[in-house]
């Protein structure tokens, strides 16, 4: 078993024409994974992230600007900013850039770029894309595949 997060998410403003919505997301991580065979931290973490998203005919737009506290570690500064186009209502193309900071670290931060589908399919939402690294930190490119399969 892994750590395991304990999440919970407040919506302060619903979407209206002129607005997009915004909300906060909280997070604690426990340190109930094994961190000696890489199934966990070792440590108890802390997130807290702003959370805002506008959607237009055929477009999505979000932006999430987050913290990490990390007790025995080091503290990160997180954020994101996608976009998403509807070409079909089966296949949305989407793209997103992703960074991270920490104040005490001597490497240099990770930023990625995304691009790639969604495919919607027999309700399950299939995510196919590329991610390139715009910095020596991160990896020069990776393929990214997931499933999401609602529970209700």
């Amino acid at each position: 078993m892994t750590d395991i997060e304990i999440l919970t998410k407040y919506l302060f403003t619903d979407e209206s024409s002129s607005i997009p919505s915004t909300g906060f997301l909280f997070n604690l991580i426990t340190p109930s994974g094994d961190d000696e065979k890489g199934l966990g931290e070792g440590h108890t973490g802390y997130e807290i992230k702003f959370l805002s998203e506008k959607h237009t005919e055929k477009m999505r737009f979000d932006l999430n600007l987050g913290y990490s506290f990390i007790k025995e570690g080091v503290d990160h500064l997180f954020y994101s900013f996608g976009a998403e186009y509807r070409i079909s209502q089966k296949i949305h193309l989407v793209s997103e850039i992703v960074g991270e900071a920490d104040y005490r670290g001597k490497n240099e931060d990770p930023l990625f770029l995304l691009g790639g589908f969604q495919f919607h399919i027999k309700g399950l939402q299939i995510d196919t894309g590329m991610r390139f690294g715009l910095t020596k930190e991160t990896p020069d490119y990776s393929l990214v595949v997931g499933i999401t399969a609602p529970l209700n």
